[in-house]
């Protein structure tokens, strides 16, 4: 592998990357020089700027991904996932059923109030006794209807 190429024409050294903690925010340093900024708890910029600079500058990925403290193979596939589909491949989404909710409106304050059995053998658990575990629990359950 050729060695890297420095980041400035005319330098013979490296660039520094640094990624630094400040309040509730990260600023990325190159050499010293802010580049980047961002709430600590985005974690779609994150992604994107630890992306882009692997993409674009010269340091070794290992390195890139040391400073943002995450793996070299989380930092690949989100490069992977950047070339495929672009930086909207790199924000975080919701994991799960997409859709609304099956319950409506009026079946979500019964369901929620007290004293309400909403699914089958909740009206033993209610009842205070208990079907879960062992047979005689359940002989138990049939004998008190």
């Amino acid at each position: 592998m050729p060695s890297p190429l420095p980041l400035f024409p005319g330098s013979e050294t490296l660039p520094r990357l640094e990624v630094i903690d400040v309040g509730d925010h990260r600023t990325i340093q190159i050499g010293g020089h802010p580049v980047g900024c961002y709430r600590r708890d985005d974690v779609g910029s994150e992604r994107v700027v630890a992306t882009q600079l692997a993409e674009a500058l010269t340091l070794d990925a290992c390195e890139i991904a040391a400073a943002f403290g995450m793996h070299p193979v989380t930092l690949s596939r989100l490069r992977g996932q950047f070339r495929a589909a672009g930086s909207q491949a790199l924000m975080p989404h919701k994991h799960g059923p997409k859709g609304p909710t099956k319950l409506t409106g009026a079946v979500v304050p019964r369901d929620r109030a007290p004293g309400v059995a909403s699914r089958p053998g909740d009206f033993l658990r209610l009842g205070g006794l208990s079907t879960e575990g062992s047979r005689s629990g359940a002989r138990a359950a049939r004998a008190a209807f």
